[in-house]
């Protein structure tokens, strides 16, 4: 069960400033592995596994949400679309919808400390932490009839990626032509995360060096840094522990084999922090069972977008009321909004997703610092200490814009600039409405 009070004791222990740091030198990587299975001897209640009747995965719990199906998406034609997206004209002017200039040298390399996050549109992010760059649901798309705002960088201009994870096969977060360009570019050397069912799609697609895990099982990877100098050789070596973790979601990505593949979620251990990715998913209790498993989180990256309508969208897309639970359930000290802004996928108003969170926020008595939303092609660096004493600080910049910078006690909370945007977020949709 969810315990409030450990959760609002968090941040009295932890620092969290973000800043720049250029100075890290890049490190060619190549990786060694190994897979744990994991056999849990706890209540399978507690640690839910998915169950496979006539060849198709089936949810080990009960929704109050019906699973998509042929008769949902029928339906769902003739539900009121209320997206409203304007011209791109228009949407250059809207804070949160600018495009930032894409900056390669800026995530060059992975930061000496702390998590830098670049959001990359929709489910896409690059997080760079621990000397390796690891990619989440890659989708660069840029010609399509439903995005509306292109990926900022391209294929070409990402930093070497050493993993690349996928948590489900919905066409927002798995695209064909991505996948090849990825394998283009970085080789057959380049690592893959995928649940049940998925490699032989990758396979096909052209990726090689695939990793196809089931719920609660772990993973041990081995990044060697290998920084040659003359006269010089030293290898070093950083372990990172990643888990497969339930979600809510399902898989029909043609009309015959809808839930012949598994969906997931993502836990990222490395030596000094831990992330979670829950990809595309609706609200259940498995979250609290995650957060007392592997919490409290660093940093978690989840969807705030695509709901609407629920009886299409909700058994697989989190509100933003539900995100910020999860948020809560998994004990992340901070996380990031995802899967809004980018494609005309679902029917609520594209300004909804920020406008509600910001109001769930308020109403949690959390600051955008704790669930925090980027730009197009913006990137963020969180670090985050251990630190001794009651009175502690939380530092809060921009990676962009340093001159942002906020502090935010106990007892006096200044929250930065993105306020002022969402604010003004909320304000254009007042207009658009009037």
């Amino acid at each position: 069960m969810f315990d409030q009070k450990n959760f609002n004791d968090i941040p009295r222990f932890l620092k969290l400033s973000m800043s720049i740091n250029e100075e890290y030198i890049s490190k060619p990587i190549a990786v060694q592995k190994k897979t744990i299975k994991v056999i849990s001897k706890r209540d399978k209640d507690e640690y839910p596994r998915a169950e496979i009747k006539d060849g198709k995965y089936v949810l080990p719990w009960k929704t109050d949400e019906v699973a998509p199906d042929v008769w949902n998406h029928l339906k769902s034609i003739f539900s009121l679309d209320s997206s409203e997206v304007p011209k791109e004209e228009k949407l250059n002017d809207v804070p949160l919808m600018q495009l930032t200039k894409p900056d390669p040298q800026l995530i060059a390399n992975p930061p000496e400390n702390g998590i830098r996050v670049t959001w990359l549109g929709h489910a896409t992010a690059l997080f760079q932490l621990d000397s390796v760059n690891i990619l989440i649901n890659p989708n660069f798309k840029a010609k399509s009839t439903k995005r509306y705002r292109p990926p900022v960088y391209t294929v070409e201009q990402l930093p070497h990626i050493d993993c690349v994870f996928i948590t489900n096969t919905h066409v927002g977060y798995l695209d064909l032509s991505s996948i090849k360009q990825l394998i283009d570019r970085f080789g057959e050397m380049l690592l893959w995360y995928v649940p049940m069912g998925m490699c032989d799609w990758m396979t096909k697609a052209g990726c090689v060096n695939v990793i196809e895990m089931d719920w609660w099982n772990e993973d041990e990877i081995h990044f060697i840094d290998q920084n040659i100098k003359d006269n010089e050789e030293e290898t070093k070596t950083t372990v990172f522990n990643i888990a497969c973790t339930p979600s809510q979601s399902y898989h029909n990505r043609s009309f015959d084999d809808d839930n012949a593949v598994l969906w997931c979620s993502w836990v990222i251990r490395s030596p000094r922090y831990k992330i979670f990715i829950s990809g595309s998913t609706g609200y259940a209790n498995v979250f609290q069972c995650i957060g007392k498993k592997y919490g409290p989180f660093h940093m978690a990256a989840l969807p705030i977008g695509g709901y609407d309508p629920k009886s299409r969208n909700g058994y697989s897309n989190l509100t933003p009321e539900q995100a910020v639970q999860v948020h809560k359930d998994i004990l992340a000290v901070c996380s990031l909004g995802l899967s809004w802004g980018t494609f005309t996928f679902s029917n609520e108003h594209y300004l909804e997703p920020p406008q509600r969170l910001n109001e769930e926020l308020k109403k949690s008595n959390m600051s955008v610092m704790q669930f925090f939303l980027l730009k197009h092609g913006e990137s963020r660096i969180v670090e985050i200490k251990e630190t001794d004493g009651e009175n502690n600080d939380i530092v809060v910049g921009s990676a962009n814009d340093l001159s942002s910078k906020r502090v935010i006690t106990e007892d006096n909370i200044v929250e930065k600039v993105e306020t002022e945007l969402l604010q003004e977020l909320v304000n254009d949709r007042i207009n658009d409405i009037q």
